[in-house]
């Protein structure tokens, strides 16, 4: 367990306000920077995205971080709302409103057995079909953290989550809703 604030374990916790999702939220706004942060995804080009988040980015989830980064970059446009996790953005941007034939649930689908170097380009063109106007960054950084998890459950469990949050009822106002649960698993 961290004891630094706002920093979670890599593992179980989902911090509340992830200094990296700050940092890149911040960034995404210049031009210049939000075109390193979006080479940053490749490891070839990782270079140019170092400087910008470097400190902020644990050895264990480098994949993942400069991931985060290239997506966040790529949809500057997206904004932040705590509270709204990318299965249920994606949901109430669906133009099909979640049919299971539509093209944002057939890719959700594929993902699921996708690993974290393929699964970026699949969230990145659900992002691009459905275009929601805010999604949990600091939730999408979870996901990618935990995508590739050595723990077959909680890797599991984490990719069922995005079908969950998508197939989740939304009959009642987002203003009721409440935040999803913490994912506090003991070990």
């Amino acid at each position: 367990m961290s004891t630094e604030p706002g920093v979670a374990s890599p593992v179980t916790e989902r911090p509340s306000a992830e200094p990296l999702v700050a940092r890149v939220l911040r960034l995404r706004m210049s031009r210049r920077e939000r075109a390193a942060l979006r080479r940053g995804a490749r490891p070839i080009t990782r270079p140019y995205a170092l400087p910008l988040i470097g400190a902020y980015v644990r050895p264990y989830e480098q994949e993942a971080a400069f991931r985060f980064a290239a997506l966040c970059a790529t949809f500057h446009g997206t904004g932040h709302q705590s509270g709204r996790p990318l299965g249920r953005a994606l949901r109430l941007s669906d133009p099909t409103r979640g049919d299971a034939e539509g093209p944002i649930a057939r890719r959700l689908f594929v993902l699921q057995r996708q690993p974290l170097v393929l699964a970026d380009s699949t969230i990145r063109s659900v992002l691009t079909i459905a275009a929601p106007p805010s999604v949990d960054w600091n939730d999408v950084l979870w996901l990618l953290r935990l995508w590739d998890h050595t723990d077959l459950g909680r890797r599991v469990e984490v990719r069922q989550r995005l079908l969950r949050d998508f197939y989740m009822n939304t009959g009642a106002p987002e203003s009721l809703t409440t935040d999803p649960p913490e994912r506090n698993e003991e070990s």
